[in-house]
């Protein structure tokens, strides 16, 4: 499981030319199952996702694509989490870690 880290960087007016194109990425990325969480972070620095099922490789790949990276109009992070145990709402990520 991965989450992945962006945060606004240089001309703020460049991002949000390129907002469009990198909401059209999430809305892709959710449909293919890949991405299950994207969210903003706090004042507008940025934002957050949760991606798991994916190897880092097809991850990096995908980051790739989005319009706002590409264009290094935000910086990644990319953190790799092995969660072990979760409230039981959230029990279906710690089941998909065992296959």
């Amino acid at each position: 499981m991965f989450v992945v880290l962006l945060k606004f960087c240089g001309d703020r007016s460049r991002a949000k030319a390129l907002m469009a194109g990198h909401n059209e990425w999430i809305r892709r990325g959710l449909d293919e199952g890949l991405l299950l969480l994207v969210g903003s972070l706090a004042e507008g620095s940025g934002g957050a996702i949760l991606v798991d099922q994916c190897e880092r490789t097809e991850l990096e790949a995908t980051l790739r694509r989005d319009p706002l990276i590409a264009a290094a109009a935000v910086s990644v992070e990319v953190i790799e989490l092995t969660p072990t145990e979760s409230d039981p709402r959230l029990r279906f990520l710690l089941d998909n870690e065992a296959t």
